[in-house]
């Protein structure tokens, strides 16, 4: 798998997909089988080897992308957990300290900094079966390469619940195997993904690297984990009062917050607008029970944790696939961010050209016909930054704040 340290929604196999670079070189293995395999393997850092971008620095280019596109859309391009410190709704007359419901008597509400909220909660991991289990490898469409890498586990997760991993790695979101299909049938879940995915990233990583050849077994883990990925609804809301030590009063710790924990309701997904109230979780019922305040005011302010993005209801799982209009978005704007060239394909170089392309550049042999928008584009003005505007300002997409 095409990894890196920085995280991105959009996995660098499929950057290199859309791009056209191929699978075996983005994942640093050199074809004995293939030789006329345009361009050169990838290496994982830049400085091993002074003429090439490494994957770490693509990798920073398109997390670079998602977050510009993601605040300028006011929401997460796939689904994701955040949380943050939002201040509770206070009224008009500084004098008063609430009463926890607006004019109309229904609870009050705050707006959460990311649209398209989808629940209150925390990313939460659990192993499926036992870690290590055994990969599968053929070669079903008999070109000498058994590049067909196949699971098989007994749950009854729903399908797009279940993520792979490197093995011994805990589930970290870094290490997870992407793209993966999943196939369910009578409790047994079929899972499938390339041999270049799960290349050995400590042969990836070392000083003096070198191509890998794809037909050594010694290069490719033969083991994976199988978690289920999830949102837990037991966190959502953490209420924080400022101390309120009396003159003189002994034991109360000095400018500490008092905490509750408490639960959130969405009142309207799309613009991320939650209610809020103390609440405490209960473990027989899964469900939140009422509770009082555990001060005698309102809190002055809450951290919400939250799960929230985007999601196309034409991909086969929204909540791990990200919109392909998106998708084409954030890879020609990541290499409008690259800062050096790939020493790929002629393809590829004439790609990364035609995208890299100032679009406000005038000269002796050249003219563009620039409009306002084109200059005074927030991404920039190379063409693959102005697809990406075009492609947020579509109607419906951006949340209006």
């Amino acid at each position: 798998m095409a990894r890196s340290e920085t995280r991105t929604w959009l996995s660098l196999d499929r950057w290199g997909e859309i791009v056209g670079i191929n699978p075996l070189h983005m994942n640093q293995l050199a074809s004995t089988q293939f030789p006329d395999l345009c361009g050169e393997p990838w290496y994982q850092f830049a400085w091993q080897d002074a003429d090439r971008i490494g994957r770490e620095s693509l990798s920073q280019a398109i997390r670079d992308a998602e977050l510009t596109i993601s605040r300028y859309l006011g929401y997460n391009l796939v689904p994701d957990w955040t949380n943050e410190i939002l201040l509770t709704v206070k009224p008009s007359p500084p004098e008063l300290y609430g009463n926890s419901v607006n004019p109309r008597w229904a609870a009050k509400s705050v707006s959460a900094m990311k649209g398209h909220v989808i629940s209150g909660g925390v990313r939460a991991t659990s192993l499926i079966e036992p870690a290590g289990i055994a990969i599968d490898r053929s070669d079903p469409d008999l070109d000498g390469y058994e590049e067909h890498c196949e699971v098989e586990v007994t749950t009854d997760v729903e399908d797009c619940e279940i993520h792979v991993f490197y093995p011994g790695k805990g589930g970290s979101p870094e290490w997870e195997i992407r793209p993966i299909k999943v196939s369910s049938s009578g409790g047994i879940a079929t899972i499938t993904f390339k041999a270049w995915q799960v290349v050995d990233p400590d042969k990836q990583s070392v000083i003096n690297p070198e191509p890998l050849t794809e037909t050594v077994a010694a290069n490719y883990f033969t083991t994976v984990d199988v978690y289920r990925v999830y949102n837990d609804p037991q966190t959502q809301v953490l209420f924080m009062w400022e101390s309120s030590c009396g003159c003189g009063s002994s034991g109360c710790e000095a400018c500490s917050w008092g905490t509750q924990y408490g639960c959130l309701q969405i009142r309207n997904n799309r613009l991320g607008m939650m209610t809020y109230r103390p609440a405490t979780w209960n473990e027989d019922t899964e469900q939140f029970d009422t509770a009082e305040w555990s001060v005698c005011r309102e809190p002055e302010k809450m951290r919400a944790y939250y799960y929230s993005g985007y999601q196309d209801q034409y991909r086969n799982c929204p909540v791990k696939e990200m919109d392909r209009d998106l998708e084409k978005a954030v890879a020609y704007y990541a290499a409008t961010l690259v800062d050096r060239d790939m020493c790929a394909c002629s393809n590829v170089q004439a790609f990364l050209d035609f995208w890299r392309e100032d679009l406000s550049r005038q000269g002796t042999d050249l003219a563009f016909q620039n409009t306002q928008m084109i200059l005074g584009n927030p991404f920039g003005t190379m063409r693959g930054a102005i697809y990406a505007y075009q492609v947020c300002n579509q109607e419906g997409r951006r949340i209006g704040r």
